[in-house]
Order: structure tokens, then C-alpha cells, then sequence
């Protein structure tokens, strides 16, 4: 803070210092980020506001995403932090993130879902934390070099396996949050860089689509059966909006949890949502006629 006459010229020499001290810093340590926001709110006493300017994607400390992964409850992420005694105490601070999700080097793009679920963890940890407030800043300013020479741990991203049968039928498994958010049947604006392949070979070889829906068991055995069919039937929806004829669909159909329990998305007696997360999937089968149908085929 600078009063007097020389005011604007004492900030902007001030602004000017700070701008050469951050020019010259590199990282020396695996990026902790949560960390980081700990030392942070050291420096000084609420109330304030806390700008953090980062990819958000932390490699270490007690929030590491290489463990969390990308299918897991922000809040039940959160509150085990919070149960751990891995928070710093936020109250009184206005907290804005402000570059998530933007990467650059080894580390590849992050998909919309991606993105939005790595929000979601910071805004849950900071709600968690005692913050009075949490804000995410969308708007897209250039980065500067990184001068660190650490090595930094690259996160994986959902990919698709595509897996062809002996019969010419086809298996692509992809990630559930490719096509849907948690516990929706509305596709995602990406979801056709998947289907429209797979209708453009259904198409053009003539080949039969069945259709499977499949949900996690967690939540009621009424929702996650509805849930099923939805994106089973979004899925088929698509698929004909793309082209493929109505009569090559030979099944479409939700099989709820398919009889599985809540202990399936058990480890060691824990919850774990990772493990539910595998379990949330539509089956597409590309099988060609005379060959018989499967419930292989497109998982998601």
C-alpha cells in the first residue's frame, strides 16, 4: 500500500520488483500445489483474497492426481483430505484459481470432462478448506516460458482401445466420461469424434448395432436401471442421427447394475468411486450379419 503524491509511481516500482523476482523463479521440488496454498496464506492475515495462477494438476504432496484420478467425488476427495489434517485453514480468504487445466510440454490436453472434474476437486478442497469464497477465473491469458528443469510427472488421460475381433467385429473401450457427466444420459458435445467413426463403418459394411446400458451400484436400483436405458438409448439416438439405419440395430437396452453390489466399488471395505467408475458404461457391438451379436463391443 502507497500513499502521497508519488503514489502511482511507488506501485508500479513495486509491481515492477515483484514482476522481476517471478521472472526468475523455476520450481525445484515435484508440484505440490496444496502446499504451495498453505505457504501462501502464511505470508499474511485474512481477510484477503488468494490468487492462484497454476494448471492445477499437482504431482505430490497429500493431492496427488496420478492417485485421485479423474472418477472419484470431489466432496468425498475433499472431506478425506479435511478428516487427514491435509487442509490449510482458508477462512477469511477469497480464493480464485485462475488456469486450470492449462498445460503445456509432455503433459497432454485435457478434455472438456477433464477439465471440469479438475475444477470441481479444487472448488470442493477450497469450500473445504473454510474459504469464504471460491472462484474459478475461465478467461485465457498467455503463459510464460517455464524455467523449471525438474521433471514433472505427466497425468494420464482417459483413452480409447480399439480391439477388432475375429469376425470383423469390432470392441472400442472408452472412458464413460468421454460421452456422459456423472449420472446423466446427455452425450457431451465431444462425444461424436467417438460415435461418428463407428457409424461411418456400421454404414458403410452393413453391420449390425446392439446397444448395452450399464450402471455403477451406487445410488437406487430404480435410478441406475432408468439411468441404463437412457444412455443406452442417447447412444443408439445418436448413432441413427449419424446415419446408421434403424433396421442394423438389432438391440438397445439398459441392464442397471447388472446385478453387481455396492461392494464391487469396495477396496479393502472402503468405498472407492474409481472402482464404480469402470462399472458406468453403454456396450456398442459392430457385428457383421450372419455373425451373431455380443455385449462386446464400445464400452463407456
Amino acid at each position: 500500500m502507497e500513499f502521497g503524491p508519488r503514489r502511482q509511481q511507488l506501485i508500479g516500482h513495486n509491481v515492477g520488483d515483484v514482476q522481476r523476482v517471478l521472472a526468475a523463479q523455476a520450481a525445484t521440488r515435484p508440484f505440490d500445489l496444496l502446499g504451495v496454498i498453505a505457504a501462501a496464506v502464511r505470508v499474511a492475515t485474512p481477510p484477503g483474497t488468494l490468487l492462484v495462477l497454476s494448471s492445477g494438476l499437482s504431482t505430490a504432496g497429500a493431492f496427488r492426481l496420478q492417485d485421485v484420478g479423474w472418477y472419484a467425488n470431489p466432496a468425498t476427495v475433499a472431506a478425506q483430505l479435511k478428516r487427514h489434517g491435509e487442509l490449510p485453514d482458508l477462512t477469511g480468504w477469497t480464493v480464485v484459481f485462475s488456469g486450470l487445466g492449462t498445460v503445456a510440454g509432455r503433459q497432454p490436453p485435457l478434455p472438456l470432462p477433464q477439465r471440469t472434474t479438475l475444477t470441481a476437486y479444487w472448488m470442493a478442497i477450497c469450500r473445504a478448506a473454510g474459504a469464504a469464497a471460491c472462484r474459478a477465473d475461465n478467461l485465457t491469458r498467455p503463459d510464460p516460458p517455464s524455467r523449471s528443469t525438474v521433471p514433472v510427472p505427466v497425468v494420464g488421460m482417459p483413452t480409447v482401445q480399439a480391439i477388432r475381433g475375429p469376425r470383423g467385429d469390432q470392441d472400442v473401450v472408452v472412458p464413460d466420461d468421454l460421452f456422459f457427466t456423472l449420472a446423466s444420459a446427455r452425450l457431451l458435445p465431444g462425444a461424436d469424434s467417438v460415435l461418428r467413426p463407428l457409424a461411418a463403418k456400421a454404414i458403410r459394411f452393413g453391420l449390425l448395432v446392439s446397444v448395452q446400458g450399464q450402471a455403477s451400484p451406487d445410488g437406487s436400483a430404480t435410478f441406475n436401471a432408468e439411468l441404463a436405458q437412457a444412455r443406452a438409448q442417447a447412444i443408439a439416438a445418436r448413432l441413427r442421427a449419424l446415419g446408421v439405419p434403424a433396421r442394423q440395430f438389432v438391440r438397445v437396452a439398459g441392464i442397471g447394475t447388472a446385478g453387481l453390489t455396492i461392494r464391487a466399488c469396495e477396496r479393502d471395505g472402503q468405498f472407492e468411486d474409481s472402482l464404480c467408475a469402470r462399472l458406468r458404461r453403454v456396450v456398442i457391438a459392430l457385428t457383421p450379419p450372419g455373425a451373431g451379436t455380443s455385449t462386446q463391443g464400445s464400452r463407456t
